[in-house]
């Protein structure tokens, strides 16, 4: 009897323990779904952030080529590059007191993540000089349409520096949006026709001016490339985004005025210029706010074909306000680049 007793005791327990395994394996089951919408919830964030942050871009390279067209006595490029900065700066500063943040000691930072901030501040710097110069040259919707190509660069660094999974959707989404971009750049030449057909030598200087567009385009091209992953790589070390743009600003400011004071010599004040680069100081805080937050729920691969709606809005304005010329063929690379990342957005990449 006792021996029985001992089984049906022992069956009771191995019962019990099965139970208890079986609502654990279900509760684990449930916290990872749940984790896993919560990923999803922050990478949708994360994407729409970024979009918003490209269209800022987009909106905030239309206005300094307004400022240039508009305010051509007064315009500088380095006291635009002063004024803008004084501001976001501030914005930054009072952002972060706001928040109780210490400023970080870039100092004490490890090496591999001073090398990415120096190329985070530095580059920023370089990138809005070729911006202003590539904008003097070029279309709006053009000069949009090479920063919008650095995907191809982005990809290539996110897989070989920052071992970022690959999908072979991204490449396809550079071609696609790429061909799309393409067809937008080859319309420059018809713009400046159009503009250059009073006489000859006007059309020699106009298409000198193209060329020289596009060179400094390709450079920024490039340097827009590397602020992205220098930014993935910050966010990597989990240095806080406010750190970043309050370095970024900084270091834009003084260099600025070593440029204005030991080169040019020359500091643009006029009331509308200043009001113009204050207003062009918020889109370009709320730009990079935006894109450095974004950049810390995402891969930076998944961003790279939303980077193209920086064009579409670049384009939009400089038709809509400047009187810019458009043609068939840039609805056309608009349209493929809309479609592609609304296919994006509504078919992710899945691993």
């Amino acid at each position: 009897m006792s021996n029985l007793s001992d089984a049906k005791l022992n069956l009771i327990y191995e019962d019990k323990i099965l139970n208890d395994i079986q609502k654990n394996t279900i509760n684990n089951n449930n916290l990872t779904k749940n984790s896993n919408k919560s990923l999803a919830l922050s990478e949708s964030i994360s994407l729409i952030l970024y979009t918003v942050s490209v269209s800022f871009y987009g909106a905030g390279n239309f206005h300094m080529k307004y400022i240039q067209i508009k305010h051509p006595l007064e315009y500088d490029m380095f006291s635009f590059i002063f004024w803008r900065n004084i501001i976001f700066i501030s914005i930054v500063y009072l952002l972060i007191r706001y928040k109780n943040i210490e400023i970080l000691d870039a100092r004490k930072l490890q090496k591999t993540s001073q090398i990415w901030l120096c190329i985070r501040t530095f580059g920023q710097f370089l990138a809005i000089i070729f911006t202003l110069s590539t904008l003097e040259k070029l279309r709006v919707g053009t000069a949009n349409t090479f920063i919008s190509m650095t995907p191809a660069a982005v990809i290539l660094l996110c897989v070989f520096l920052l071992k970022e999974r690959f999908h072979w959707r991204y490449p396809l989404g550079v071609v696609i949006c790429f061909f799309g971009g393409i067809l937008i750049i080859s319309n420059e030449g018809k713009a400046h026709q159009s503009l250059s057909a009073v006489n000859n030598s006007e059309q020699i200087d106009s298409r000198s001016d193209t060329l020289i567009g596009v060179f400094w385009g390709v450079c920024n091209l490039f340097c827009i490339a590397s602020l992205v992953i220098s930014t993935k790589a910050l966010n990597n070390d989990k240095i806080n985004y406010e750190n970043i743009c309050f370095y970024v600003g900084g270091n834009n400011l003084i260099c600025s005025i070593i440029v204005i004071v030991f080169i040019k010599m020359h500091f643009s004040f006029g009331f509308y210029f200043v009001l113009h680069s204050i207003f062009n100081a918020c889109m370009y805080f709320f730009a990079t706010y935006f894109h450095v937050i974004s950049l810390n729920g995402v891969d930076v691969l998944k961003t790279t074909s939303l980077g193209y709606v920086q064009t579409v809005v670049g384009t939009f304005l400089g038709v809509l306000v400047l009187g810019e010329n458009v043609y068939f063929s840039d609805f056309i690379g608009s349209l493929i680049i809309i479609g592609y990342n609304i296919y994006n957005a509504l078919y992710p990449v899945k691993f």
